[in-house]
């Protein structure tokens, strides 16, 4: 099971973001969407909770 990565993950396109979204949203797990994009299971949980967003990161910043 791979969840960390010793390099920083493959930039993900904007479909890509979405696919993932979508097979969240119909109850795949977040380790398999995780290893089909070979990114880590907390950047799918970030990007499925809109905390990847940019609005997000701006807002943290303003805090």
């Amino acid at each position: 099971m791979k969840t960390y990565h010793s390099e920083f993950p493959k930039g993900l396109s904007e479909l890509q973001r979405q696919d993932i979204i979508r097979r969240r949203q119909n109850g795949e797990f977040l380790k398999d969407i995780a290893e089909a994009f070979d990114v880590s299971v907390g950047t799918v949980s970030r990007i499925t909770t809109g905390a990847d967003s940019h609005k997000s990161r701006k807002n943290k910043k303003a805090l």
